[in-house]
């Protein structure tokens, strides 16, 4: 009985304070499988121990969140090169003289690269007025 009302007030406590929104999964996963089971006694220094910690470390936590989520991407949303254009390039209207309007670009272009993709847009552009 005194097992189940730990793990109540725990998860209480947690969602109260909004700490469940600091988690990134993993440390969720972690918080609430440490409660099955018997759970740690609901003391004020387990309590403060525990929210201390998750506090102290909640830029570490969120930059792991960060770390997972885009370690999780499928394979064809996610690239090391900053230069590579691929299947899921869209711009509209980034280029022209005035600085907006111009370029309309949806989807894969054949050129591969940002060299290959101005190169190819410069050949095609009119000319420019003198």
């Amino acid at each position: 009985m005194t097992a189940a009302v730990d793990r109540r007030c725990w998860r209480h406590l947690l969602e109260t304070l909004g700490f469940d929104q600091l988690l990134d999964r993993q440390a969720r996963e972690e918080f609430y499988s440490g409660l099955e089971g018997v759970p740690p006694a609901f003391t004020t220094e387990n309590c403060a121990a525990t929210f201390g910690h998750i506090w102290e470390n909640r830029r570490d936590i969120y930059l792991r969140g960060i770390a997972n989520t885009f370690a999780a991407l499928d394979r064809r949303f996610r690239s090391h090169d900053g230069f590579k254009i691929g299947s899921r390039l869209i711009i509209e209207r980034a280029l022209s003289d005035a600085g907006v309007g111009g370029a309309t670009i949806t989807g894969a272009t054949p050129c591969g690269t940002w060299s290959g993709f101005f190169a190819s847009w410069t050949a095609k552009a009119p000319a420019r007025k003198a």
